[in-house]
């Protein structure tokens, strides 16, 4: 029975975020069409430097308390795995 409910649960996460990510571009498209949205890409050495600088402030901000660190961890972990770390 666990098994059944956690495979529901994994392919609905599946499906919801496909769903997210699709109606994301479709938004996007339709923004830059009728709006005329421009998408702006900050330079690699520019990004870099806002990853250092935010990274040394949170380090700052974990010091605060045992939740604040735990936080910290799990949106490193986080952004590690979307590969921005």
């Amino acid at each position: 029975m666990q098994k059944i409910v956690k495979d529901a649960l994994s392919e609905q996460f599946w499906v919801r975020t496909n769903e997210y990510l699709y109606k994301e571009r479709i938004t996007l498209a339709k923004a830059i069409a009728e709006q005329g949205v421009e998408v702006n890409v900050l330079p690699d050495n520019v990004q870099d430097k806002l990853v250092q600088t935010a990274q040394s402030m949170w380090d700052e901000e974990g010091k605060r308390s045992d939740n604040a660190q735990k936080a910290l961890d799990m949106l490193k972990s986080y952004l590690s795995e979307l590969g921005y770390l």
